[in-house]
């Protein structure tokens, strides 16, 4: 069986509750980023315009270089992802 993972990654668990990025910043991470929601509600925003509202259970790869940001956490439950 082939390792489908990359040579290094690493996994963060991140808490948060009402939580959204500073108005102008943006991420621009050198890595892919894989975002999990393991509980709670959380709205991604991306420099196109796009806009991801994700639940428990929803997943994306974001590639490198992607700017995004977080618009949104639901201040009534922590969000893990």
């Amino acid at each position: 069986m082939k390792n489908f993972l990359p040579k290094s990654f690493t996994v963060e668990r991140i808490i948060s509750q009402g939580h959204s990025s500073a108005k102008e910043f943006w991420y621009d991470q050198d890595t892919n980023e894989f975002v999990l929601i393991l509980q709670g509600s959380a709205k991604l925003r991306f420099e196109n315009g796009k806009i991801l509202n994700m639940k428990k259970g929803d997943y994306i790869l974001i590639p490198s270089h992607i700017k995004h940001r977080v618009d949104w956490t639901d201040p009534k439950i922590k969000h893990i992802g």
